[in-house]
Order: C-alpha cells, then sequence, then structure tokens
C-alpha cells in the first residue's frame, strides 16, 4: 500500500512539474513524463479499486458486528 501511495505521489510530482512549465517550453522529455506519469496513476487506481471495496466490506462487517454486540 505504502509503495502505491510512493508511486503516486512521484506521478503527481511529476504531472505538476510538466504543467507548471510555460507551453511553449514544453519539450518531448516533458512529454514523455507526463505519458509516464499518466500511466503511473492510471496503474494506482486500478489497483486501489480492490483495496476500496475490501475497505467497504470490512467497515459493513464490522458495523454488523457492532449491531450485534449492541442488542
Amino acid at each position: 500500500m505504502s509503495i502505491l501511495l510512493l508511486i503516486n505521489t512521484l506521478a503527481l510530482f511529476l504531472l505538476l512539474n510538466v504543467y507548471t512549465e510555460p507551453l511553449e517550453q514544453l519539450a518531448n522529455f516533458d512529454l514523455a513524463l507526463s505519458i509516464i506519469a499518466i500511466i503511473f496513476m492510471v496503474i494506482v487506481f486500478i489497483f486501489n479499486i480492490p483495496l476500496f471495496f475490501h475497505l467497504i466490506k470490512e467497515l459493513i462487517l464490522y458495523s454488523l458486528t457492532q449491531a450485534k454486540k449492541d442488542k
């Protein structure tokens, strides 16, 4: 999980570094960096989908067990 967060942070940094430059200074290298950053972000998003559903499942199970304890 922390590796995914590190990759996502790196991708955001690369995107911010590329898109804060003036448009006339964008070179092919900057374009390649932005493409790599977008690919990283897509990979992280795809890996986060199952983690998100797992978190929702755990929250539902926790709330059900708490409801049983309250009775």
